[in-house]
């Protein structure tokens, strides 16, 4: 695809993003309404399934990136979400596993003196390699 090819689909794709967004209000709630697209720009060769599965890919980047906008997909992106995804369907199950821990952990004030506690979440999860435990990226 040329470079017009994907500017003219930037195009379409944010004014669909402008004819979506909105809000509803009711007596109580303000709701926002907001769209999220992913893209894929292929040659005459590639698969539509091909096609189908990247501009997916483009899509779950575009909502992990903060939704309402336009993601193009991009080689890199496969491993990269294909991971995420897969630790997010992990995080589903993992209180039904018994996999999350809560760890408390003091807080001092100047004199040295405890006064509180920080929660902290840790997954424990068994992977064919042993333990492990997510924390810090999460």
């Amino acid at each position: 695809m040329t470079t017009k090819s994907a500017q003219l689909l930037l195009q379409l794709a944010e004014q669909m993003l402008s004819m979506i967004r909105g809000e509803i209000q009711n007596e109580e709630l303000r709701h926002y309404i907001t769209a999220s697209i992913g893209a894929s720009l292929g040659s005459q060769h590639e698969l539509s399934s091909e096609l189908m599965s990247h501009a997916e890919t483009a899509l779950y980047e575009a909502k992990l990136l903060g939704r309402d906008q336009v993601s193009f997909y991009k080689e890199r992106m496969t491993s990269s979400v294909v991971s995420e995804y897969q630790i997010e369907m992990g995080l589903r199950q993992a209180l039904e596993r018994q996999e999350i821990e809560c760890w408390l952990q003091s807080k001092y004030n100047a004199q040295y003196e405890i006064n509180g506690a920080e929660a902290l979440i840790r997954w424990r999860r068994y992977v064919s390699t042993g333990w492990r435990c997510y924390g810090s990226k999460y």
